[in-house]
């Protein structure tokens, strides 16, 4: 029961999501993508689903998964590197992260992100990184167009 019931408010909450207008929204200019993992890494704050609202004219929009839900409880701005006829690329940083260090509370922390979504294919590629820490992490999977 108790996960039915997560589940709907998490589906509630990526409704939201999509609501969320994007500055400089005009009509015709946003894209939702509804992005999931194949077997994401544990531990590298890579969640699914992960929802994108682009403005492609302006070339902004936000960012909404999981963590961002637990940091922030709203989406938060997601920056588009690169759109062209192939793909779409994407960075965004979560601050405020609080974790774990050998059984110890930490300071929070910061996870860097890089996400391509392959418009063709709609397969999606993302990176993730604690500032200072020596691994990244990374996860593939699709997306469907909301």
């Amino acid at each position: 029961m108790q996960k039915s019931m997560n589940l709907i408010a998490a589906l509630a909450l990526a409704a939201a999501a999509a609501a969320v207008p994007v500055a400089g929204q005009a009509a015709g200019r946003t894209v939702v993508y509804k992005c999931s993992y194949h077997n994401p890494p544990p531990g590298g704050g890579l969640n699914s689903p992960i929802f994108f609202k682009v403005d492609t004219a302006m070339r902004t929009g936000v960012v909404y998964d999981g963590l961002i839900k637990h940091v922030f409880g709203k989406p938060i701005p997601v920056s588009v590197t690169v759109d062209n006829d192939k793909r779409m690329s994407f960075r965004w940083v979560v601050h405020g992260i609080h974790g774990t260090e050998n059984g110890r509370a930490t300071t929070k922390m910061v996870l860097r992100y890089a996400a391509t979504i392959v418009k063709a294919s709609h397969s999606f590629q993302a990176f993730s990184s604690f500032d200072g820490a020596d691994n990244s992490f990374s996860g593939h999977g699709s997306c469907a167009i909301q």
